[in-house]
């Protein structure tokens, strides 16, 4: 008989410890001891609300662990804490993301958060190279799954089969609770018992069990996972509130029979399968768009080893026929030319003698821009000396309009291999968090060496053919700190999205990769440009 492990979880503290171990101290009087507690959602208020337990002067009841916001690692107390180390006896900072064995229990853990409703673009602190390094240790044919996964907010889809909409979840927003990175954590680490902090404004929120295993490319059994929402302590009273949750389970690795777990009555079917596809099912091939290969002001995913006649326009519409273009011919056929009759000139926010400053369709974020050549120009490696002198003039001013809002560009372009239709230079400028600048780095270097692409600096005075010669394809990034890198793509098949990819894992929102997906109607986008055309006149270049 395999012992079984009594647990507390709680929700979001908010500075209340002193109330919330009292009150588990008062439980475990009560009903005898337990192993566990574990805490999800926001610590603090003030940040020192932990001061008299790490000095000593009041100890902590029971073992608690607990996972962590980006405004709580703010504070001294959690600032240079050591993930998986105790702050004082009895208390324990789990860490950012990982996997780790409690007495018996295997716990997963996310400490993030990705709040879609709140801002523009939605504010993260998932680190992407953390929770993808966890996710490897668990891709085996072994791997069982674990005890328990804690994360801060719901995983995206979690609504995904159910008739019943959560307590102050309304129907407009159901659609878009929760982050996608969550998702992918719940689908791989197959938990028995999520448990997450309630978003604000939700209550208590028990989810009916669903089934796992549609997740993986070969059938293999998994217990059904039972995802809990667990409101912030001390609310209003009341089961609809609940803020402690009080269980037992008989951990995975000590012994139990797994496929006694397997039943689950009344188990809906897997939520995420629009997020999770299985690896056997991946192709690095991107899929065209039907008879296109080039979507319009947005960079998009295309498939560039290939290429077909006619445009496929976003949203369904009437297909055009493609034309080969070489600077100054066949203009009037290209979607980015603004002297053709198909540009998109509702799109256009700023104009100067060269370049002109564009909303993106399919924008990752609002402020998501493009900085296109007037003139009909295939890549940045085309611009002459007064050309590039005015590109770096747009860098600087999106530079600053950026920055009064706290945040710093991306800037990125993807010239394709030669064969193709010659296309229309793009810059992307994509803004970011300033906290986010090294994190969005790291990002681009470490799915650049997964994609095989040699990401170079371009050093102080040099352009992008000095590093990879002239009538090659390629990719380029300015990063949010001002270097600059380029990746030969000869001989490569890399994504056409590879850009969009990278901040959609940074912004923990992969919908954000396909264009498609994010495009808005056109009463809309007007609305979005002429809100842009507005706050960027005080940066304006000169016609």
């Amino acid at each position: 008989m395999v012992a079984k492990q009594r647990v507390l979880v709680a929700g979001a503290v908010l500075g209340q410890f002193d109330k919330l171990f009292a009150r588990v101290a008062k439980i475990i009087a009560a009903s005898g001891e337990f192993h566990a507690l574990f805490i999800t959602g926001k610590l603090f208020v003030s940040g020192d609300e932990l001061a008299a337990y790490i000095s000593g002067e009041k100890e902590v009841v029971i073992p608690t662990y607990f996972l962590s916001t980006a405004s709580d690692r703010e504070y001294p107390v959690l600032k240079d804490a050591e993930a998986g180390k105790a702050l004082c006896k009895n208390l324990t900072y789990l860490g950012e993301q990982g996997l780790t064995e409690i007495d018996g229990i295997t716990v997963a853990f996310a400490s993030g958060t990705y709040d879609p409703l709140q801002s523009t673009p939605p504010h993260i602190d998932y680190d992407p190279i953390n929770v993808e390094a966890m996710l490897k240790t668990v891709g085996h044919n072994q791997f069982l799954g674990v005890d328990m996964l804690l994360t801060n907010e719901w995983p995206f889809g979690l609504l995904n089969g159910i008739s019943e909409i959560p307590r102050g979840v309304s129907m407009l927003q159901q659609d878009k609770v929760g982050a996608s990175v969550v998702a992918q954590v719940a689908s791989a680490v197959v938990p028995r018992y999520h448990f997450a902090s309630t978003a604000k404004g939700y209550g208590y929120y028990e989810r009916p069990l669903y089934k796992n295993g549609a997740q993986f490319p070969k059938e293999k059994q998994f217990h059904a996972t039972r995802f809990i929402g667990i409101a912030p302590c001390f609310n209003t009273k009341g089961k609809a509130n609940k803020f402690l949750y009080a269980f037992s389970l008989e951990p995975l690795n000590r012994g139990v029979d797994a496929s006694t777990l397997y039943a689950a009555p009344g188990a809906t079917s897997f939520p995420f399968t629009k997020l999770v596809v299985p690896k056997e099912a991946k192709s690095l091939k991107r899929k065209e768009p039907e008879g296109g290969v080039d979507g319009r002001f947005d960079g998009g995913a295309i498939d560039y080893n290939k290429a077909k006649p006619g445009y496929a326009m976003p949203g369904g519409g009437k297909r055009r026929r493609q034309h080969k273009l070489t600077s100054g011919a066949r203009a009037d056929e290209c979607w980015f030319c603004m002297s053709s009759s198909v540009c998109e000139m509702h799109l256009i926010v700023s104009v100067a003698k060269h370049f002109y400053l564009a909303s993106a369709k399919g924008a990752m974020t609002e402020t998501h821009m493009l900085l296109s050549p007037v003139l009909h120009l295939s890549n940045s490696t085309e611009l002459n000396g007064e050309q590039r002198v005015e590109m770096k003039a747009w860098k600087t001013a999106l530079t600053k309009f950026h920055s009064s809002n706290d945040m710093v560009p991306v800037f990125f372009e993807i010239s394709p291999p030669a064969g193709r239709a010659k296309r229309h230079m793009l810059l992307q400028c994509v803004p970011v968090y300033k906290k986010d600048s090294e994190k969005c780095k790291k990002l681009f270097h470490f799915e650049a060496n997964k994609e095989k692409l040699d990401l170079l600096e371009i050093g102080e005075g040099r352009v992008i053919s000095d590093i990879i010669g002239m009538n090659c394809p390629y990719i380029y990034v300015h990063f949010p700190d001002g270097t600059e890198a380029v990746a030969s793509l000869e001989d490569l098949r890399v994504p056409f999205s590879f850009g969009r990819l990278v901040l959609a894992k940074l912004m923990g929102n992969m919908r954000l990769e396909d264009w498609k997906k994010c495009i808005l109607r056109e009463k809309e986008e007007e609305k979005v440009t002429l809100g842009l055309r507005e706050k960027f006149l005080p940066f304006q270049l000169p016609s």
